[in-house]
């Protein structure tokens, strides 16, 4: 099912995307990518230094941050699986 086969105006789009697993950091502000350290923990590199990321570069990005075409131009959102957090949650930060 598409837009244009319901009738739904191009600018009326936006678009969800949920994320699992090792996905979830990339739904988490800067502050949270700090306090956790989701760039040890998920072994994500920051693209300037080469250290642990502790901003997420998705969430507000800045001059020769990666950016997903499109989404800049459209309205989005990122959720994540309430059941990996959680879980995340209890194994590390108790």
């Amino acid at each position: 099912m598409t837009n244009v086969s319901t009738g739904t105006p191009v600018n009326e789009v936006g678009v969800v995307v949920i994320l699992r697993h090792d996905g979830i950091p990339y739904a988490m502000n800067d502050s949270l990518w700090a306090k956790y350290k989701f760039g040890e923990m998920f072994k994500i590199e920051d693209s300037v230094t080469k250290a642990p990321a502790v901003r997420n570069a998705f969430w507000k990005p800045k001059p020769g941050d990666f950016c997903a075409p499109g989404l800049a131009r459209c309205p989005s959102g990122l959720m994540n699986c309430k059941i990996v957090v959680s879980c995340l949650a209890s194994v590390t930060w108790l």
